[in-house]
């Protein structure tokens, strides 16, 4: 979480040539109301945002149904995460106010509009479609193809969403990280750059890694399990030669080929390609030490070590608070 308190959404409002009426709608929600205090922290703002959004008369401004318009504001969401930076407090707030919104949904009855998130998960799979390709064919391209940077911008959102989760939010991380570290860096017209395609996969890995690990120890979301209809989402690229499904093998390669990598990638790339790695190995020792205190808690080098790890844990909370 970003801790400085410095939003600005409104910028967007001149930042792109295609925002809808939707789009503008929700920029104005995200300020807040006159005559109102203004938020005093990131989280405040996120709720007074989610406050507003439940309470919008969606017909009366929009001509839209509450079904047709909660469709019409996930794509909305997905178009202004596209220009916000990764861990920036505008991405903080766009976070939270998600997250806020499965809670709503989650206390409320199944036929309410927000309840689990309807169509977030369809509208950022089409989102996906919206990849930049490297094709000098303007016919090749899609009219609203996302910039290098907004795909950056988009994933990292989906990522730290990734994160929060317990649950699935789709195979996007292993899509992401088969195109950036399981597949040849050469450029082809269908693909991103291969410097954006890597850069794609280590965001996911900074912002989601503990996520990823969990699944790479459970074997989570196989191709068998998913069934041959699925068109087999989870498999792997052509430098991978293990199983479709998250496993720690796969983790491990995905942490030596950002090693391998480094002289086929532009220099501007190698310090977050240090800093991934870096996350994988601060990742694994966490969750190493978490299963030596459960499996033998009474071990005193085990609880120093737990002790240590609260302590650091408290101090960066303290700091972050402060």
């Amino acid at each position: 979480m970003a801790e400085k308190y410095d939003v600005n959404f409104q910028r967007l409002k001149h930042s792109r040539e295609f925002v809808g009426q939707t789009c503008l709608c929700i920029l104005d929600l995200l300020e807040p109301e006159p005559g109102s205090p203004p938020p005093t922290s990131l989280e405040e703002k996120a709720e007074d945002f989610v406050n507003r959004l439940v309470n919008f008369p969606s017909f009366d401004k929009l001509r839209l149904h509450p079904d047709d318009f909660v469709w019409s504001f996930w794509e909305a969401l997905l178009d202004i995460a596209s220009e916000v930076s990764p861990c920036s407090p505008e991405q903080d707030v766009l976070v939270t106010s998600v997250l806020l919104l499965e809670a709503i949904g989650n206390n409320e009855k199944p036929e309410k509009m927000w309840k689990n998130l309807p169509g977030f998960g369809i509208v950022v799979r089409e989102s996906w479609n919206r990849s930049p390709t490297t094709g000098n064919a303007k016919d090749d391209k899609l009219a609203d193809e996302y910039t290098e940077l907004e795909w950056l911008n988009l994933n990292s959102f989906v990522a730290r969403l990734h994160a929060s989760q317990k649950g699935g939010r789709g195979p996007f991380p292993i899509w992401q990280l088969r195109e950036g570290l399981e597949s040849p860096l050469s450029p082809k017209d269908n693909m991103p750059t291969p410097n954006i395609r890597v850069r794609i996969a280590i965001e996911w890995i900074l912002r989601s890694s503990h996520r990823l690990f969990i699944d790479s120890l459970l074997h989570s979301y196989s191709d068998d399990l998913e069934g041959p209809e699925t068109g087999r989402p989870y498999h792997c690229g052509p430098l991978y030669s293990g199983k479709s499904h998250y496993s720690v093998e796969r983790w491990c390669f995905w942490k030596s080929r950002l090693s391998d990598i480094r002289t086929e990638v532009s220099e501007d790339l190698h310090s977050v390609l240090d800093e991934a790695i870096k996350t994988m190995n601060a990742t694994e020792r966490e969750h190493g030490e978490r299963l030596e205190y459960v499996n033998d808690p009474g071990n005193p080098k085990v609880k120093s070590k737990a002790k240590a790890r609260a302590r650091a844990k408290a101090k960066r909370q303290s700091q972050s608070s402060g």
